[in-house]
């Protein structure tokens, strides 16, 4: 089949957790929809393991989002190493997957981090869905009106962040 696909990735920052991740994963899994998710390394442990399982069983891509949540671009290139580190050694632990890709916190970046950070970084197309303020509407229509094929979108299965859940 020749046809050609029109593909956007989905992607989700600030998980895992037991509250919204595991909503997200229930959207996904009902609608056949893979994401990559951007973890932060402070909120895996042995509770969130199974929740990362399912990421993984569903094929959704498990990525780097730092260890803290931290502006890294202030950091020394021995911290941001060793921050990149400690986050893909617990992942890798946990569900035996090195991350592939890194989103600095903040979109926050600094000539340092892009010579001491051995992994691409990653942006996407950002409605906002971090402010409890923006609705589930207001988020899906302004994904939607900007969103074209090959990009990435950026959205963030924190915890109580259920208008991004409904946005989907």
């Amino acid at each position: 089949d020749n046809a050609i696909m029109k593909l956007v990735a989905l992607t989700f920052d600030d998980g895992p957790n037991l509250d919204i991740t595991p909503l997200v994963l229930d959207k996904l899994e009902k609608h056949g929809v893979v994401a990559t998710f951007f973890l932060i390394g402070k909120e895996i442990n042995e509770d969130t393991k199974l929740v990362m399982e399912r990421q993984l069983e569903l094929g959704c891509e498990i990525a780097n989002h730092s260890w803290n949540h931290n502006y890294m671009n202030t950091y020394t290139a021995k911290e941001l190493v060793d921050d990149i580190q400690r986050t893909n050694d617990i992942i890798r632990d946990m569900v035996n997957v090195t991350p592939k890709f890194f989103r600095p916190p903040y979109i926050s970046t600094s000539p340092t981090m892009y010579k001491a950070i051995d992994l691409p970084f990653i942006n996407g197309i950002n409605c906002a869905d971090w402010d409890n303020s923006v609705t589930a509407k207001q988020r899906g229509e302004l994904i939607l009106r900007n969103v074209k094929d090959g990009d990435i979108v950026l959205l963030h299965d924190l915890v109580g962040n259920k208008n991004t859940v409904d946005a989907l």
